[in-house]
């Protein structure tokens, strides 16, 4: 699906944190998340391994040619959604935050008219769309359309603490 776009693979596993190419932002997000880092060039290996999702980095000057390729996903098994602006992952569908949202409200009952959650990337839509969802005001287009609400303030500004604070407190 990714072939024809410039990119480094990235992913997950229990311990680790393997990237197809050394970078400075790869090897930091496996120390953020305190996993070994392993560089593997042979792209073969990331489709061997169970995972429960795999990242491309890409050039953001091919954004708009992904963001049109991402629309034949569309009612399929497998989503694509960017957690950040050159980062794009995969997962299977149901493994969304808005899949696990509607899990967790029923597992304690609560209805989701009384849920509210907040996000700021594509991997947050499924969430606010189920919920009442508030996107941060630095947070993608597309993420804002799909929430109910939209902060006053971005993150850096303690949009979600200011929120809380003049709407809930």
């Amino acid at each position: 699906f990714m072939d024809e776009f410039d990119t480094d693979i990235h992913m997950y596993l229990p311990g680790r944190y393997i990237s197809s190419a050394d970078s400075d932002r790869a090897w930091r997000s496996a120390y953020r998340t305190r996993r070994e880092y392993i560089v593997c060039p042979d792209k073969e290996f990331f489709c061997q391994q169970d995972n429960c999702g795999i990242m491309f980095r890409y050039r953001f000057e091919d954004d708009e040619r992904i963001q049109k390729k991402l629309k034949l996903l569309e009612g399929k098994e497998y989503i694509g959604f960017n957690t950040q602006k050159d980062l794009l992952e995969f997962s299977h569908k149901d493994s969304s935050k808005g899949y696990a949202l509607k899990q967790y409200c029923d597992l304690y009952g609560i209805g989701l008219s009384e849920a509210l959650s907040f996000g700021d990337s594509d991997n947050d839509n499924e969430m606010l769309k189920v919920s009442h969802g508030v996107c941060l005001k630095n947070g993608r287009e597309e993420t804002k359309r799909c929430a109910e609400y939209i902060t006053e303030r971005n993150c850096d500004e303690d949009g979600f603490a200011r929120f809380i604070h003049e709407h809930l407190l």
